[in-house]
C-alpha cells in the first residue's frame, strides 16, 4: 500500500533542491502556500483511497512568468469580426474628458441643474458654474459632461471596466483550481459588454490576445488519464524494467510487512544478490527468518514454481484465450486490464477452497511431511458448471468462470 508520509517526504526532498526553494529563505508559510499544501494533501488522500483514477488531457489558462506561449502569440488577428468597434472609442472628446473624474463632472452638472423650488427655473447660470468650478473654462464643458454621464463613461473607460471584470473572474477561478479556457474569457467579456452597453464589442481574437498579453495569461496542458487501482495489487515501476534492491525494499514495505504483522515468518527467496543477507534488506524485521534458495533449484523447492504458479497461469490463459475466441472488444495489453486480470486471479485464489493448493505447494517442495489431502484444482473449481445454476441477471451470454468466493457465474 502507498504510505502518504513517504510520498510527502520524497516530494519535500525533490523540491528542497529546486532553485526557487534555495533562493527563497522563508520559514513561515504564506496563506497561499498553506492552501496549496491542503489541496495536495486532499489529492494524495484521494489517490491512496481510490480504486481508480481518471486523468484526461486538456489545455487550461494560467499565469505565466515571462510572456505567453508561442502558440498564443501566433493567434490570427481576427479584428475583422468587430471592424466597427474601436477599443479607445470614436468620441473626439475622449482625451479631453480623461482630465476630469466622473464624480467631478457629476458635481458640476448637479450644481448647474439645481432649480428654484418656487419658480422651477435653474438657480445658476453657466457663468456662476465657471466661477464655482475653476476648471470649467467654457459653457460647452457642461454639454460634454452631461453627454459623458448619460453614456456612463468613455469607451476606453468602459473597456477598462470590462477587462478588470474578466480578469477578476479569471483570478477567482484560478484560486479555486478550476480550469479556464479562451471561450470562458470571451463569454465573460460579452456578458460585461452587454451590461456596460458596449454594443459593437464581440470579443474578437485580437481582443483576447491583447487581454492575455496584458495580464500575462498563457496556456498550460493538463493531462488526465484513467488509472485503475486494485485494492489487492501493489503496482510499481522501474526505469529498466528489471528487479532492483530499491524495488525489493518497496515490496518489503508495501507487501511483506502489512501481510505478516508481528507473526513469526519464514521467508524463502531467490539467491539474487540484490536481496541477499549482505544487503540488510530484512535485518530490521522481527520474527522473520529468511532462507535462500540455491542457484538452479527454484523449480524444485520454490513452492510457487513447483505448483502454485501453474494454477495462477491457468486462469490467465483462459482469460486471454476467451477474448479472441469470442471476439470481445477488450485490449488485454492495456495497463488497466493487466491489473484487473491479476486482481481477479488473486481474488479467486484467496478463496478458502484453494487453501489446500497452497499447502500442497509447500508439501510438494519438501517443506512439510503430511499431504494436505484431496483438493480441487483451479480448472475443476472455476471452469466446471455442472452443479451451478445460472440465476438472476448476472449472465446475459455464455458463462465463463465460476466465482469461488460466492459461487456466482462471471461472464
Amino acid at each position: 500500500m502507498i504510505n502518504a508520509s513517504v510520498v510527502s517526504s520524497l516530494l519535500s526532498k525533490k523540491f528542497a533542491q529546486s532553485a526557487t526553494s534555495i533562493n527563497k529563505n522563508v520559514l513561515i508559510p504564506s496563506i497561499r502556500e498553506q492552501e496549496v499544501a491542503n489541496h495536495l494533501a486532499e489529492l494524495l488522500n484521494s489517490i491512496i483511497d481510490s480504486h481508480s483514477f481518471l486523468i484526461e488531457t486538456e489545455t487550461s489558462l494560467d499565469h505565466v512568468l515571462n510572456e505567453i506561449e508561442q502558440d498564443d502569440a501566433n493567434e490570427p488577428d481576427d479584428s475583422g469580426l468587430d471592424s466597427n468597434f474601436n477599443e479607445t472609442g470614436d468620441d473626439d472628446d475622449s482625451a479631453f474628458l480623461q482630465k476630469f473624474s466622473l464624480d467631478y463632472m457629476k458635481q458640476v452638472i448637479e450644481y448647474y441643474d439645481e432649480k428654484d423650488p418656487l419658480t422651477g427655473q435653474r438657480r445658476r447660470s453657466s457663468k456662476s458654474v465657471k466661477h464655482r468650478f475653476r476648471r470649467v473654462k467654457h459653457s460647452i464643458y457642461l454639454s460634454r459632461f452631461r453627454s459623458y454621464i448619460e453614456k456612463g463613461g468613455t469607451q476606453q473607460q468602459k473597456m477598462e471596466i470590462l477587462n478588470n471584470y474578466v480578469y477578476h473572474k479569471f483570478e477567482h477561478a484560478w484560486e479555486l483550481f478550476l480550469p479556464v479556457h479562451d471561450l470562458d474569457l470571451r463569454r465573460w467579456a460579452l456578458n460585461k459588454a452587454q451590461e456596460e452597453l458596449i454594443n459593437d464589442f464581440v470579443a474578437s481574437e485580437k481582443w483576447l490576445l491583447n487581454f492575455k498579453i496584458k495580464y500575462t495569461i498563457g496556456s498550460r496542458k493538463v493531462t488526465k488519464n484513467h488509472f485503475f487501482k486494485a485494492p489487492n495489487i501493489v503496482v510499481s515501476c522501474s526505469s529498466s524494467g528489471k528487479l532492483t534492491t530499491s524495488l525489493v525494499k518497496y515490496w518489503r514495505d508495501c507487501v511483506l510487512l502489512p501481510s505478516i504483522s508481528s507473526h513469526r515468518t519464514l521467508l524463502i527467496s531467490d539467491c539474487w544478490s540484490g536481496q541477499g543477507d549482505h544487503t540488510g534488506v530484512y535485518d530490521d524485521i522481527r520474527n522473520l527468518r529468511r532462507l535462500e534458495i540455491p542457484k538452479h533449484t527454484t523449480n524444485q523447492i520454490q513452492p510457487f514454481d513447483v505448483f502454485y504458479n501453474n494454477q495462477h497461469k491457468y486462469i490467465a490463459r483462459c482469460i486471454y484465450d476467451r477474448v479472441p475466441l469470442d471476439e470481445l472488444d477488450v485490449n488485454l495489453s492495456e495497463r488497466n486490464n493487466i491489473i484487473r486480470c491479476q486482481s481477479l486471479i488473486y481474488n479467486q485464489l484467496c478463496a478458502p477452497i484453494f487453501q489446500l493448493i497452497l499447502k500442497y505447494a509447500w508439501h510438494a517442495s519438501g517443506y512439510t511431511d503430511d499431504h494436505p489431502g484431496h483438493f480441487l484444482s483451479v480448472k475443476e473449481a472455476c471452469f466446471t458448471f455442472d452443479n451451478v445454476a445460472l440465476g438472476g441477471n448476472c449472465c446475459e451470454s455464455s458463462p465463463f468462470i465460476c466465482c469461488r468466493g460466492g459461487g456466482a457465474i462471471l461472464i
